[in-house]
């Protein structure tokens, strides 16, 4: 993976009975102090919209069109509505003609005039006669619509045969894929990968140009838990620059934090990346709840903070209580832990990363 530069805040941490210099992040660079999850304020929250990018971009270019290629397919619409209507219309004759025919059978009916010559059971079986006479009309109705709308499910257009994928036409189809600009820029790869097959019967394109979104391929494989993304932060040893209200940039104690990224795909093989070292000793939290950080005070070159939590939410958080410069100028602390502090903020990695 590619490493992607990331602006951290690096931090001095203050116990209660000695001082330890430690290094940790925040924010980016320049940008204003954050307390992690403890909020400065609590007004209305504000979302920007979701963009949502899809992780293949392709570019098509079609055959020329001939003429028998003129007449737009039909919409499913089109092809419904005209099916629809005359099976209504049939269904709506054979009602007609079964209605037609019961009339003429009950002026034909006769019978005695004592209805107990019926039997005693006569309503029963009556009742019984009548039910299997809807259903063979049911089936004539079913059957007439069936044969109005069978001409309109055939299939139009040429036979099975002369689309059986196994034939193909005359001419090959080439597929390009944009490599990424790391490998190009290396020289391992050109900046399209051109492949070539041998062109299907029945498809229209002969130039296909696909550009991979990496990167959301990598993030859905995350989500659906067939990858692991792994972070590492080195410290560039740069300090960043601090533009003041004159215009004028100013050098910084604040050290530009690098952030080093790989992704290790889960399977049996690895014991699908589980580490007992980051179970035991580098765990999230439980459940909802964040990991504590280490009680006492962090610096990431400009502002000192102070490691709060909020059992309520159970967040982790810092809150700002006085610049490094005031801290460095302090008399109680002694000059070998100052010097540890600012030679750490060169060399070492951070302990905390907030990335944004």
């Amino acid at each position: 993976m590619p490493k992607r530069p990331v602006s951290v805040r690096a931090a001095a941490l203050l116990s209660v009975a000695f001082l330890a210099a430690t290094a940790t992040t925040a924010s980016a660079q320049g940008g204003p102090p954050k307390s992690g999850g403890i909020p400065p304020s609590e007004g209305p929250r504000t979302s920007a919209p979701v963009n949502f990018a899809s992780p293949l971009r392709s570019f098509t270019i079609f055959d020329k069109a001939d003429k028998s290629s003129d007449q737009k397919p039909a919409s499913p619409r089109s092809r419904f509505l005209p099916k629809f209507r005359a099976g209504l219309m049939a269904e709506s004759a054979a009602r007609d003609a079964l209605a037609a025919e019961r009339r003429a059978e009950l002026a034909q009916m006769g019978g005695p005039e004592d209805p107990s010559a019926y039997g005693e059971r006569w309503a029963e079986l009556e009742e019984a006669r009548e039910e299997v006479r809807r259903g063979e009309d049911e089936v004539r109705v079913e059957m007439a619509y069936d044969r109005a709308t069978a001409r309109f499910s055939k299939p139009e257009g040429p036979s099975s045969s002369s689309t059986d994928g196994s034939k193909r036409s005359g001419g090959y189809q080439f597929v390009g894929v944009v490599n990424a600009p790391g490998e190009v820029k290396a020289g391992k790869k050109d900046k399209v990968t051109w492949y070539a097959r041998p062109k299907p019967t029945g498809s229209k394109w002969s130039v296909r140009l696909l550009h991979v979104d990496r990167e959301a391929i990598v993030r859905d494989m995350f989500v659906s838990g067939k990858v692991d993304v792994f972070g590492k932060y080195v410290n560039t040893g740069k300090m960043a620059v601090d533009v003041g209200p004159d215009g004028q940039s100013r050098a910084t104690r604040m050290p530009i934090i690098e952030g080093q990224y790989a992704v290790k795909k889960r399977s049996w093989k690895n014991i699908w990346n589980f580490s007992p070292k980051h179970l035991f000793a580098d765990s999230s939290g439980m459940r909802w709840r964040e990991r504590r950080l280490t009680p006492g005070l962090y610096t990431d070159g400009k502002v000192v903070y102070e490691s709060a939590y909020r059992y309520s939410d159970g967040r982790a958080g810092m809150k700002p209580v006085s610049n490094l410069d005031s801290f460095l100028q302090s008399s109680t602390i002694k000059t070998d832990v100052k010097e540890n502090l600012l030679q750490r903020l060169k060399e070492d990695s951070p302990d905390v990363v907030v990335e944004q």
